[in-house]
C-alpha cells in the first residue's frame, strides 16, 4: 500500500509542479529512478499506479516500459479495473511507437488482452478493443508513419 501511494504521489507532485520546476532536469531524473523501481514491482496494486504515474510525467519515455512489457501484459488479468484501463492504454500508445503489428511482443499483448473483453466494466472492454484494433497490421498500414 505504502508503494502504491508513493507511485500515485509521484504524479500528484508533478501536476503541482509549474512549467519552470518541470524543466529542471535533475528533478526529472529524481523521479525517473523511484518510477523505474514501481514500474517494476511485484504487487499488482502498485503496477496500475506507476503506469498512470508514468502517463502523467513520462508520456513518451518509452525505455522505462520497456523492461516490465512482457510482466505487465501477463499482469494485465490479475489487476484492478482502473489499473486494467490505464494499463491497457499505455500498452497501446507503447506497442503503436515501438513495435510493428507482426512483433511476438504485440501478439503476446494481444493474447494477454483478450479475456478482458469479456470484463463486466465497459471501460474495460473499450480499453482492450482499442489495443487490439491499434495493433492490427490493417489498422497500422492505414496510418501514416507519423503515429
Amino acid at each position: 500500500y505504502v508503494r502504491k501511494t508513493a507511485a500515485l504521489a509521484i504524479a500528484k507532485l508533478w501536476s503541482a509542479m509549474d512549467e519552470e520546476e518541470r524543466a529542471d532536469p535533475a528533478l526529472g531524473g529524481a523521479l525517473a529512478e523511484p518510477l523505474a523501481t514501481l514500474l517494476n514491482d511485484r504487487a499488482m496494486s502498485v503496477l496500475g499506479a506507476a503506469v498512470a504515474a508514468h502517463q502523467e510525467v513520462f508520456p513518451t519515455s518509452w525505455a522505462m516500459l520497456h523492461a516490465p512489457f512482457r510482466r505487465l501484459c501477463g499482469a494485465l488479468i490479475d489487476l484492478d479495473e482502473w489499473a486494467q484501463v490505464v494499463v491497457l492504454t499505455a500498452l497501446t500508445r507503447y506497442a503503436r511507437a515501438n513495435l510493428c503489428p507482426e512483433d511476438a511482443d504485440v501478439a503476446l499483448l494481444r493474447r494477454c488482452s483478450a479475456p478482458l473483453l469479456r470484463c463486466k466494466n465497459e471501460a474495460v472492454v473499450l480499453a482492450a478493443l482499442s489495443l487490439l484494433v491499434h495493433t492490427t497490421a490493417e489498422f497500422s498500414a492505414a496510418q501514416p508513419a507519423s503515429n
